[in-house]
């Protein structure tokens, strides 16, 4: 009898050994303690307070106070002032309907959702929303707390 095919039964032999799952060992206690999943950002759920909402092309900003009073600028435009009764919130958006000064309605809406002002490296916990003069423009939205 070769050499050969004893050679070859007895590689195989290894090779289907070699494939077999290790047993895995438990994790020692430091791992299991010190890498626990990051905790989750809250999501923001109150729409109350002030906002700051902020567009680019074209730039565009609406400062939201005590969540009633809407001023949105824009660069050589005049500003625009309206008053809010509040905000409609539902599903993890917020929604003011105002009445500008104009007679225009202008609406503001909040989102929950991370979002990039596209011209930094900045990101945002909430993206904009504001219908006006028969426009939409999009961005992000912030608290004034939140860029101190």
């Amino acid at each position: 009898m070769s050499a050969r095919p004893v050679l070859i039964a007895a590689l195989a032999v290894l090779a289907t050994a070699a494939c077999k799952p290790a047993i895995p060992s438990p994790a020692p206690d430091s791992l299991e303690k010190t890498q626990a999943p990051p905790a989750a950002a809250a999501p923001v759920s109150d729409f109350s307070g002030d906002f700051d909402l902020v567009g680019t092309e074209p730039f565009w900003n609406i400062a939201l106070r005590e969540g009633t009073k809407l001023t949105f600028t824009q660069p050589d435009t005049p500003k625009i002032e309206a008053v809010a009764p509040g905000a409609e919130i539902r599903g993890g958006q917020a929604i003011w309907r105002a009445v500008a000064e104009s007679g225009q309605p202008l609406v503001a809406t909040i989102r929950v959702g991370e979002c990039s002002d596209g011209m930094s490296d900045r990101t945002y916990a909430m993206s904009a929303e504001v219908a006006y003069a028969g426009r939409t423009l999009v961005g992000c939205a912030t608290r004034p707390a939140a860029e101190n």
